[in-house]
């Protein structure tokens, strides 16, 4: 199981909503499973972590509770458009200076020698330009259709319903 713990609720930060302000994952011990807390900014951690508790499931058929603590830097939902009135433009740029992950694990790889800033710059400008095709991809093309609602869609392989009645029911 996972929690993603960004630390807020809709509006209302962990530390302001609950008297518990202990990790979320030590629950878990109620229910005599294994937990873990995991830092969100770091990919090794969690890949190592995750590899943990997937080999338990593996071996051991048990459970386990795996808290990453993260951050948003967006609201809550279109509805949490304020988000700003609860959370310090400070709080937020500390984050994506000292904790984002894309950003820490650019600055291990150059830090291990794995490539060079330069070589790193190079890479996210590549990206930023394939995200930006995309975009105009995406804006630019047709809007799908309800024909198009079962296109692509992952089907289980022992399930004999037909797919194309799948979903037409909702929109008949």
């Amino acid at each position: 199981y996972i929690i993603e713990n960004n630390g807020y609720s809709m509006g209302t930060s962990q530390k302001r909503s609950s008297a518990y302000n202990g990790c979320l994952a030590q629950r878990a011990e109620a229910y005599a499973i294994e937990w873990d807390v995991i830092d969100g900014s770091d990919i090794y951690e969690i890949r190592a972590k995750t590899h943990i508790a997937m080999e338990r499931a593996r071996k051991e058929h048990k459970p386990t509770v795996l808290e990453i603590d993260t951050y948003r830097y967006y609201g809550h939902s279109i509805a949490d458009a304020n988000h700003k009135k609860y959370r310090t433009p400070e709080e937020i740029e500390n984050y994506k200076q000292n904790h984002d992950p894309i950003a820490v694990f650019r600055r291990r790889l150059v830090e291990e020698g794995v490539f060079t800033e330069e070589a790193a710059d190079k890479i996210n400008k590549a990206a930023q330009s394939e995200a930006a095709e995309s975009v105009k991809f995406a804006e630019e093309s047709p809007a799908p259709t309800i024909a198009d609602i079962s296109t692509d869609v992952y089907w289980e392989t022992d399930n004999h319903t037909e797919a194309s009645k799948i979903g037409h029911h909702f929109f008949a």
